[in-house]
Formats: C-alpha cells, sequence, structure tokens
C-alpha cells in the first residue's frame, strides 16, 4: 500500500491527517514536525498573523485534493490527527521500557517504529484526553507517550530519516481500551473523570414586606444631599439593600441609577466621577457580611429632626400667662430665654429636665410633647 493508498482510506473513515517532515537528510530535527511548505501551499495560514497553522486539521479533516498537493512536495509523510475528530486515541511505547509494557500487555500493535517502538490505537473515550510525554509527567509508565486531543501519530508507510513506519493489523481495527490495565487507563486519561458536585446552595426567599428599593435608594440620595460622601453613601445603599435580602444582581441594577446621580464632584467640590466599578467594590464588600435585621428608622436619615421642647417655649413664652409660668428654682442664670424674669427660669429648668427624661420616647423616636402645668 502506498502513503496515497493510506491517506485516502483514512479520509473514508472520517480521520483527519496531518503533513509532516519525513527523510529530509538536511533536517533529520525537524522530522515528524508538521510540513509547512505543504500547509502553505494549501492554504492553511492564519488571516490574521499570516502564520502556517495545522489547528483547522484538529476539526475539519483535508480534501483528497488537499491530500494530492501535499504528497507532490518533497520529504512528505502523513500523520494522523489523533482525538476526538479521528475518534482515535494512540498509545506510543518506546524505547526499550516502552517494548517490554506491550510485551506485558499481551496485544498486537498498530505499527511499528523505525526505532522499534510500537504504536496501538484505541477509541477515544468522548471527553478530554490530553497529549502526555512519560518524560514530562511520572503518572505514566516510562516508555510510553499519549498521542489524544491536539495530536500526531505517524501513519505507515511513512518513511523518517530513521526508516519506514509498518503496518501490523488493520489500522481501523481499534483496540477495546477495556483491555488495558485499570491503573495503564487511569494514566492515560481513559476513565471517565470524576464529576465533584457542588455541595447544594441553600435558596433565601426574600420577605413579602421587604423595604422598597426605591425608598432605600432615595434615602441614599438624601444622605448625599446631606453632605454624606458617595463612597461611604454608595457601601450604605449596598448594606441596606443586601439587609433587605435583595440578591447581587438587584443590588447591582440599583447602584447603576444611584451613580448616575451622583454627579460628577467629592464632597470637597473637586471634580471626580463616581464609577460604577467603584460601586461594584462597594456591593462586594456588603455582601460578605451576614444580613441583619434592618428598619429604615434605624438611620438618622429617616428620622424627622427633633425640635427641642425649649425651642418650641422659647417662640411660645410671650404668650403665656404668670399662672403657667411654675414656682421658681434655683436652675442658674443661663437657664430661660433670652429677657425672662426669676420666675421664669424655674420652668425652663422643669421643662429641660422633662425632655431629657423623655428623649428617645413616642413615635419615631421624638419626645413626649410637653404640655404647660395648670
Amino acid at each position: 500500500m502506498t502513503l496515497l493508498d493510506a491517506g485516502l482510506a483514512a479520509l473514508d473513515h472520517g480521520w483527519s491527517l496531518c503533513p509532516i517532515q519525513a527523510g529530509n537528510p538536511h533536517r533529520p530535527a525537524s522530522d515528524k514536525d508538521p510540513h509547512m511548505e505543504a500547509l502553505s501551499r494549501t492554504g492553511y495560514t492564519d488571516p490574521h498573523t499570516r502564520k502556517v497553522v495545522w489547528r483547522p486539521l484538529q476539526h475539519t479533516p483535508p480534501s483528497e485534493a488537499v491530500l494530492r498537493a501535499w504528497l507532490k512536495c518533497p520529504y512528505v509523510g502523513l500523520a494522523l490527527v489523533t482525538g476526538e475528530r479521528s475518534g482515535v486515541v494512540t498509545l506510543d511505547f518506546d524505547g526499550e521500557a516502552g517494548q517490554q509494557l506491550v510485551g506485558t500487555l499481551g496485544l498486537t500493535p498498530h505499527t511499528r517504529t523505525p526505532s522499534g517502538g510500537f504504536h496501538l490505537r484505541v477509541p477515544h473515550p468522548g471527553w478530554r484526553v490530553s497529549t502526555l510525554a512519560s518524560k514530562n509527567t511520572a503518572k505514566l509508565p516510562p516508555g510510553l507517550d499519549i498521542r489524544g486531543d491536539g495530536g500526531l501519530a505517524v501513519l505507515p508507510p511513512t518513511t523518517s530519516c530513521k526508516g519506514t513506519y509498518e503496518a501490523l493489523r488493520d489500522p481501523f481495527d481499534l483496540i477495546d481500551a477495556r483491555q488495558l490495565p485499570l491503573a495503564l487507563r487511569e494514566a492515560a486519561g481513559l476513565t471517565a473523570p470524576v464529576v465533584r458536585v457542588a455541595p447544594a446552595v441553600p435558596v433565601t426567599v426574600p420577605p413579602a414586606d421587604r423595604f422598597p428599593a426605591d425608598r432605600i435608594l432615595f434615602l441614599a440620595l438624601t444622605k448625599l444631599g446631606e453632605g454624606e460622601g458617595r463612597n461611604n453613601t454608595g457601601y450604605w445603599l449596598a448594606r441596606a439593600l443586601h439587609n433587605n435580602f435583595y440578591v447581587e444582581d438587584e443590588i447591582l441594577a440599583i447602584g447603576r441609577s444611584f451613580v448616575d446621580q451622583t454627579g460628577e464632584t467629592n464632597a470637597k467640590g473637586q471634580r471626580e466621577p463616581y464609577t460604577y466599578a467603584e460601586f461594584q467594590a462597594s456591593t462586594k464588600q456588603a455582601l460578605r457580611l451576614e444580613r441583619e435585621p434592618w428598619l429604615p428608622t434605624r438611620d438618622k436619615t429617616t428620622r424627622p429632626q427633633r425640635v427641642k421642647v425649649t425651642d418650641e417655649l422659647q417662640e411660645a413664652w410671650p404668650s403665656l400667662d404668670w399662672s403657667q409660668r411654675a414656682r421658681r428654682r434655683a436652675a442658674g442664670p443661663d437657664v430661660g430665654p433670652k429677657g425672662a424674669t426669676g420666675k421664669d427660669h424655674d420652668l425652663f429648668a422643669l421643662v429641660r429636665r422633662r425632655e431629657r427624661r423623655c428623649a428617645g420616647r413616642g413615635p419615631g423616636g421624638l419626645p413626649v410633647p410637653w404640655r404647660a402645668p395648670q
């Protein structure tokens, strides 16, 4: 059988082939390398870099016309493109150690190499099989190389500088990988990879009454209006949304609206745009923390500003008669409104004591309204 006959039979069987350097006495070191001249002549070049490439042959076999054009080049041979496309993995037994390993298997190889080694072909298992050399990995026994996905295995009767590759059996009669020892199959990547199942992540169902996102955004913009820094406010917004069971995608969508409304100047009035990337960083920080109970009243921006009772009394003082002003107690000269008489001081001391007792009570954190004694 000629090299052309072997190549045509391989194409008819659905294999992909690649031209290789073979038998060039002037370039023995490049023996079995892809034949760049043959590839270039048939258009296997990268359209961007204009470099000669053989990678397309890993996905699409050459046509008969391309094969014939390759074989017209000097010092050319053929190699099987191993891997999923051709459906073949080649075990390359080389050297004395490889010959001994073939002998222990008791199987007839497909090819004898000029150096005395052997090629044995098995079906591709359907998952990725790496192309490995025993000298580069400790998991393969000495003298064994694996030609898997992205590999090349010389096809008989290619003649290299060392001699001719000889076929020992039908090239398409692949050996069942189960005839190989389990340890050898595992080392060659011919056993099914272990699929690690990630533990189930508990799904948190957001409560139906979570605080509306648009109101949280309004509170954040209010903080900006009061002079709060943009980074601090962005983190506050992300944290508040996280505490209200909004997921990351929702927080980032609301954050984009926040970023669009922050303006391009910082708290010092300098031009420094607040970016979406900064809000994303704040969101990542917020999501690392556990959720905490959150109510809008917990934040000072959501509570009405407390109006001191003494301020209200200051305004109402001129309209109060003497009977509404409590009896005098020693309170010091700084107590009472400006221009108040001695009898007025006692009432202000009483009101301020009451204000301290009532601080933090009543709806919304406001003190209990004061009523003048009758």
